[in-house]
């Protein structure tokens, strides 16, 4: 970006850079984040000191909503620079700004919803090694899994239907599906209570 869309061009033997990220920057911000998610192995990581959390004087939702403050904090700081690059060269639209600046949220507070359910529902607290419970548990297969599946299936739609068109209902559903997943990790969390 810095040295220029026609020196990036002929490097990568892409044409038209400037149109793609004009056009699907947001999302491809959005892809990145699906890509990191924190939150699918941060309840198990709590392992044998897991009492602390079930003895801590603030309420389970206020530590769910601290796991995903935590995910979607650490996708800000990548956010913030991919703005830095991407700002001077989108197009001055107000959608198109609109669009940059909301869709990648959409995508971060998505995946942390998934990961922190799936991580509650395969909750492992009896592990050797963190590695284990970061790269093998099932939560952070199944959680990574959808995340490609998500990216997959969003590209085929912006081929298909035009960009602006299609990305305003993918950040709904995300938020639909987030809002779902969020309210069902707060009511299974008692699951925690068994261990």
């Amino acid at each position: 970006m810095i040295l220029g869309f026609n020196k990036i061009e002929i490097f990568l033997g892409i044409r038209d850079l400037e149109h793609i990220l004009t056009q699907y920057g947001s999302s491809v911000i959005g892809a990145f984040f699906l890509m990191s998610c924190t939150t699918s192995s941060s309840i198990s990581l709590e392992g044998k000191n897991v009492w602390i959390l079930q003895t801590a004087p603030i309420g389970i939702s206020q530590i769910l909503n601290s796991k995903i403050a935590v995910n979607m904090s650490i996708h800000l700081i990548g956010y913030l620079f991919a703005m830095i690059a991407i700002f001077p060269n989108i197009g001055t639209g107000f959608l198109q700004i609109l669009l940059t600046v909301f869709v990648p949220v959409f995508y971060s507070f998505f995946i942390s919803t998934v990961g922190i359910f799936f991580n509650i529902k395969y909750l492992n607290l009896n592990w050797n090694d963190e590695i284990s419970v970061i790269k093998h548990s099932p939560a952070s297969i199944i959680t990574h899994l959808i995340a490609i599946i998500t990216i997959i299936l969003s590209a085929l739609l912006f081929f298909i239907i035009n960009f602006i068109y299609i990305i305003i209902p993918i950040c709904l559903s995300f938020a639909i599906v987030g809002i779902y997943l969020y309210k069902k990790s707060i009511k299974t969390i008692y699951l925690i209570q068994k261990y």
